[in-house]
């Protein structure tokens, strides 16, 4: 499905399980609940999606754009956001353990309550005998 025009249609509770989505065009477009989990959606088009309560762990949205995307709930666990565009999206109560914002745009981006944990230092693993 790398390229597809999905826009505007319903895929509520769909089950995208490492999907190819590349480059495809999901503009407003209702993924509630939708499980994209270890999908690859780099450099798709998800402006205007909704997302809430979406699984998306393990996913890769490199260079994806969620301009203005709802992903209220979501669970973003591992994900690649890395050059995401994430203008006014709404990530509130999202896991985003482990998610990789490296160069995102996150202006104007709601993350209040999203469920964060800090970068583990590299010299802190230890082996507890």
């Amino acid at each position: 499905m790398a390229g597809a025009d999905l826009q505007a249609i319903s895929l509520r509770e769909v089950n995208l399980t490492g999907a190819c989505l590349r480059e495809a065009l999901l503009c407003e477009s209702n993924l509630f609940h939708a499980i994209l989990e270890g999908a690859d959606i780099t450099a798709a088009r998800l402006c205007h999606t909704n997302l809430i309560n979406a699984n998306l762990r393990n996913a890769d949205l490199t260079a994806a754009d969620l301009t203005d995307a709802v992903l209220k709930g979501a669970n973003l666990e591992g994900a690649k956001m890395n050059r995401a565009i994430l203008h006014g999206a709404i990530l509130s109560g999202a896991t985003v353990f482990r998610t990789n914002f490296e160069d995102a745009d996150l202006r104007w981006a709601d993350l209040k309550d999203c469920r964060w944990t800090p970068k583990p230092e590299a010299d802190t693993d230890y082996i507890l005998s």
